[in-house]
Order: structure tokens, then sequence, then C-alpha cells
């Protein structure tokens, strides 16, 4: 016999408009694309007027010491790469000091990018110390493009190594030590000093011919740029984590003083919709863009604290995260997450990274707790890292001590992960040099 069940149940139905539409698509937008898309609003809106957001450029040069003017040495092609560096300095927490030097540093950036200058020499002309000028210059060389304010051509491609492929240490041992032996072909020595075939030292070179020895050129001609902007900074202090937006090259959108009288007057019919359509349209932008911004820095905020330690200590310490975490402790939907992380990018004290790279996959352990697999691959390079080269450890023998250590991965992930690091088999590693972790 068939039941029929006659209920009647409430269903709630979001009819979303074409504006609401668009507003989601503004979130997904990376801050290069949002700029494009005010601007073309513009074109299109008579009421709407955009502000420039100008930093002060005063702070460049009246932050010199007196004597050989800084400027002097700038030539007028590159002020586009003083530009693109200043934007990024402007978010740090420096003081009036640490202002002075940086930007007397970048003013004295060769056409190349690089730092040729006496350190000795500036800090007389500052009057600060050597060791304030070294910080000045590391702190100038995590901004990007990867490579800016090098002091050679082995550190500025060491930098950029470094940041690219933090886990490739032969590369970088390389570039550290036989820079100069790989540049006239000599991959039979290097490849007898450090136990490695030859094919693996032409792959370094490979490598490393993909690389800009010339950071300031990628950066010209300005208007065929092939970096990618930061929509984000994270600066990182003594226990403090501090998250901003990078809003400087987001024009403000405003009202035209020309069109305030129209709106406020009497106009005919037709006049008075139209303006009341464009002020509606400038109205329902700026919402947008500042709820844009707002959603930006809730997720980055929650995504730093869940990842402070990433932030602290560097990428070998990412946790594991999901979209959904962080979408319940901002109460935001999942979706809005996945728009608000997609195609953005920010600038950390370790690089510039996709926010996408801050959510990873969880790895459960014995203990009920969990740790993500970046920080499992970290542990496999350490152990191999330190392991005794005349005796390397196999896969199994890896797994074993992490299961030591209530990390529960078959031998198969071992070697998958190892794979992943790049990192030969126990027979080809047997009896190699041991390469110097600290490079990284």
């Amino acid at each position: 016999m068939i039941h029929l069940d006659m209920r009647t149940e409430q269903t709630i139905k979001l009819n979303i408009t074409p504006e609401m539409r668009q507003a989601l698509s503004l979130l997904n937008y990376s801050t290069t694309d949002l700029v494009g898309f005010i601007e073309n609003e513009a074109l299109e809106n008579p009421l709407l007027e955009l502000e420039t957001n100008d930093y002060d450029q005063n702070l460049a040069t009246n932050d010199v010491t007196d004597g050989a003017g800084a400027l002097d040495f700038v030539q007028s092609e590159g002020d586009h790469l003083y530009d693109y560096l200043h934007e990024q300095v402007i978010h740090l927490h420096l003081n009036e000091q640490q202002q002075k030097m940086i930007n007397y540093i970048i003013l004295m950036l060769d056409d190349n990018g690089y730092f040729k200058e006496p350190f000795d020499d500036v800090a007389e002309q500052l009057q600060v110390t050597v060791e304030q000028v070294e910080q000045a210059v590391r702190t100038i060389q995590q901004l990007e493009p990867a490579g800016i304010a090098a002091t050679s051509l082995q550190e500025c491609l060491y930098i950029q190594i470094a940041r690219n492929d933090p886990d490739n240490l032969v590369a970088q041992q390389i570039v550290l030590d036989h820079l100069e032996a790989l540049s006239s072909g000599q991959f039979d020595v290097i490849a007898e000093i450090l136990n490695i075939t030859e094919g693996k030292v032409k792959q370094v070179l490979t490598s490393i011919q993909s690389l800009n020895p010339k950071p300031a050129n990628a950066l010209d001609p300005p208007t065929e740029r092939d970096y990618v902007t930061p929509d984000l900074f994270v600066y990182v202090e003594t226990n403090d984590i501090t998250v901003a937006i990078n809003d400087q090259l987001i024009p403000n959108v405003q009202l035209s003083d020309d069109y305030l009288p129209l709106l406020k007057g009497e106009v005919d019919q037709e006049t008075s919709q139209f303006l009341r359509e464009k002020y509606k349209r400038l109205k329902w932008l700026q919402r947008t863009i500042a709820h844009r911004h707002l959603t930006l820095q809730q997720v980055m905020q929650a995504i730093a604290a869940h990842q402070s330690d990433f932030f602290y200590k560097g990428p070998s310490h990412l946790q594991p995260l999901t979209l959904k975490q962080i979408a319940n402790e901002c109460q935001l939907h999942v979706s809005t997450i996945s728009r608000a992380t997609t195609s953005k990018y920010v600038q950390t004290p370790f690089g510039l990274y996709e926010l996408k790279y801050f959510f990873t996959s969880s790895i459960p352990l014995a203990n009920g707790k969990a740790t993500s697999s970046n920080k499992i691959k970290h542990l496999i390079a350490k152990l191999i890292e330190q392991e005794d080269k005349n005796v390397p450890l196999s896969d199994q023998k890896i797994a074993n001590i992490l299961k030591e250590q209530d990390i529960l991965i078959s031998r198969r992930t071992v070697a998958k992960y190892r794979n992943q690091l790049k990192i030969p088999s126990t027979k080809l590693r047997k009896g190699r040099t041991k390469i110097n972790a600290s490079a990284t």
C-alpha cells in the first residue's frame, strides 16, 4: 500500500541580485583586478571621482642626511623601482632612524637592483652602526622582487633560491660555494665534492639559469611589470603579528563636486532618474570595497592567528588548517573564505605567499592531536640531514623514528614525501657529503 504524506514545508530561497553577485566577484578580485574594475566604473559613472592614494614623497628625501644628496644618485628611469619598493616599505613598522636608513639604501641601489656601497661608509654617512646598516639591507632583501638589494650576484641568486625553493639544499650550497666552478662548466668537480651526479649538477644549473640576475629589470619598463602585487602585508615583532591591507594602489571612490548641485537642485525627471541610479551605484561601490577590505583583514588575521608559528619561525612550522575552520571563526560561509583567499598574495618576513598556501592537510597523531604534512616533510628532511652518511636511513627506519614521535605514517608515505622534497633514495645517499642545512 502506498501512503501519501502531504506536508507543507517552508523553505528560504535567497534571490541573488546582479549587484550582490558582482559584490561577490569583487571579493574574488586581486588588488590589480580591483583597480581595473574601479577605473572602468569611473569611465561609466560621471558622478564617480577617483582620488589616488599618494604616499608622502617627502619621506624619501627629507630623511637623508646632509652632504651629497642621495637623489643625485637616482636616474629618472629607475623611479618606478623606488616607488614599488616604497609601496612595500610604508607598511613596515619603522622608527625614524630605520626609515632614514632604508630610504637611503633604496636610493643607492644600482640599475640592476644591487647595493654595492661599503657598509662602513653608509654607517658613517648616516651616523649609525654597521650592524644597523646590515639589518636595514636585510629588511629590503625581504621585499619583492626577490634578490633586490643583494650585494653580489651570488647573494642575489641565493636569496631567490632560498625563497622560491627552500628545500633545495644542493642548489643553495652550489650557489654559496661553487658558483664560479659551475659557471666554468666544472660539473665533474662539483659532483665529486658534493658526492652527487653530474646530472644533478646540471639540473641545478638549469634551475639557476631560470633566476633573474638583475632583479631591477623585473620592473623595467614599468608598464610591463612581471611581478605579483601583494594584497596584504604581515609584519612580525616580538609577541605581535600585524596584518595590513595593501590599499595604496586602490583609489578612493568619491562623489564628484561638479554633480553635487544637480543632486540637490531641481532637474527634469529623466535627469533625476539618471543621477539617482549613478549615485546609488557609487554608494554600492564604496560599500563593496569597504566590505572587501574588512573581509580580507578579518580572514588574514584569523589565518595569522592559526599559523603564528609560520610567521615567527618559517614555512617548516606550518600547521594543519582548513577553509571551514577559518569560516567558522570569522562566521562566514566557506565559499566566502574561498573567494577571499583566491588569487590573493601576502608579503611575509619569509617572502610572498598565496593565501591558499596556509591551508594544509592534517595528519593525525597517535596522541589524538594532529600535525601538517609540511611539518612532517621538514622532520623527514631534518632526519636525513643528520643521518650517518655511511649508513643512511631507509624509508622504513624513518617511519619507525617518526612513530616514536606519535607520527603514524607508512613507509610509502615517507617515500612520497621524500620524493616531493627531491631527496635521493637510501642507496643514492650512501656516502654523500653532508649538506649544510643552515643554508636555508
